[in-house]
Formats: C-alpha cells, sequence, structure tokens
C-alpha cells in the first residue's frame, strides 16, 4: 500500500518549525561580558522577565540618551 503525501493529513498540518515567537519585539543576538550576563539573567528571573526583555527596558532610557546626543553632535559638525 503507498500513501502519497498529498492524501496524508499529517503532512499538511505540519507546524512550522523552530521556536514560537514569544514577544512582538525585533530581537537580536548581541555579545555581553559574562558576569554582566549573569547578573542580569538573576534579576530578570527574580522578575519574571526574560532576559532580553529586561535588558531592552534597562538600556533604552541611556541608549535613548546617548543617541540624542551623538544625533546633536552629527548635526553640528556637519555631518548626516
Amino acid at each position: 500500500m503507498r500513501i502519497s503525501t498529498l492524501d496524508n493529513p499529517m503532512t499538511a498540518t505540519r507546524k512550522k518549525a523552530g521556536r514560537p515567537a514569544t514577544s512582538t519585539r525585533d530581537d537580536v543576538a548581541v555579545k555581553i561580558d559574562r558576569g554582566v550576563k549573569a547578573k542580569a539573567q538573576y534579576v530578570a528571573d527574580n522578575r519574571r522577565l526574560a532576559l532580553a526583555e529586561y535588558l531592552s527596558e534597562a538600556l533604552r532610557p541611556i541608549v535613548g540618551k546617548d543617541f540624542e546626543r551623538a544625533a546633536r553632535t552629527a548635526d553640528v559638525d556637519g555631518r548626516d
């Protein structure tokens, strides 16, 4: 008895491979000092947050200020 893949309902409903998306953020991988990561992971675990979420929220105001400062400096220097 031959069963083709078109006749097999299991292949038609196969899930997409990989981990399902857990947030609406656009996460990327970065390198960070191992000690900083370990401490950040501890804090994130205690707050029941994903490490990426914790670090994003912690860094957002710092990076925002530095970005604005760099943009103003670039504008003054005539760089685009």
